[in-house]
């Protein structure tokens, strides 16, 4: 006689933990269900439709992919810094069959490389930092970085300097290739992402365009300020 109450309860409480669950299960449904009907009205956009839609993503997006036209720009520098005239009468040797100074072979291939070297170690630090600190911080601090890096490269006086300063800068530099790529394809709708991936490469192309300028407009000074101010120059952007 005493047991049919309590028989009755743990009845409710079964119906009450099987609504909750059928509840819960009814929910993630409703989202998977919402879920894709986003994800099919993102693929039917057009691009300008999809502009339109993520104003801020697409704005974002593109400040930040801003980061690899400097970093094309400090890329291609180097390269061009051994033919200025001003950077191989400092730091290049006699040549008697040109009859002008000249950056040693060894010297060029090393000053090309340092960079790409300290690029390959920010990458790999782009993964654990930005995981810690995000996306925004990550990239804020190779820009801090860089600024102090660049002051290293414009202070130095020996080529063996001038390798550790690329090498430095190169840090920012693996930071910026990793993080841009990533960071868009994560902000932009699905329609955007190809657009933002093409958008990174013609950064690119328009930081090497840049350097042509740049180098073109400081080859007739003779003095250093051909070569100091041109890594000033790019950090503009």
């Amino acid at each position: 006689m005493d047991t049919a109450p309590d028989g009755k309860h743990q009845t409710q409480e079964l119906e009450v933990e099987h609504d909750a669950v059928y509840a819960e299960k009814s929910g993630l449904a409703s989202y998977k269900a919402d879920a894709i009907e986003a994800e099919n009205l993102e693929h039917n956009m057009t691009v300008i439709q999809a502009i339109k839609a993520y104003p801020m993503a697409s704005f974002w997006a593109f400040v930040m992919s801003c980061t690899i036209i400097m970093e094309s720009y400090d890329v291609f520098l180097m390269g061009n810094f051994v033919a200025l005239p001003a950077f191989t009468a400092k730091y290049g040797v006699y040549d008697p069959v040109t009859q002008s100074n000249v950056v040693v072979p060894q010297w060029q291939s090393a000053l090309q490389v340092s960079g790409q070297l300290g690029a390959l170690i920010g990458v790999f630090i782009a993964g654990p930092l930005t995981s810690r600190i995000g996306y925004r911080y990550a990239t804020l601090t190779g820009l801090m970085l860089l600024n102090i890096f660049i002051f290293a490269f414009y202070f130095a006086s020996s080529l063996p300097v001038i390798f550790v300063a690329q090498l430095l800068e190169g840090i920012p530099w693996g930071i910026f290739i990793a993080n841009a790529p990533a960071y868009c394809s994560e902000i932009v709708p699905i329609k955007l992402r190809a657009p933002a991936t093409q958008m990174l490469q013609m950064f690119w192309a328009i930081g090497s365009i840049i350097v042509g300028g740049v180098t073109f407009r400081y080859n007739t000074i003779t003095t250093e300020e051909a070569y100091k101010y041109a890594p000033m120059s790019g950090n503009s952007f």
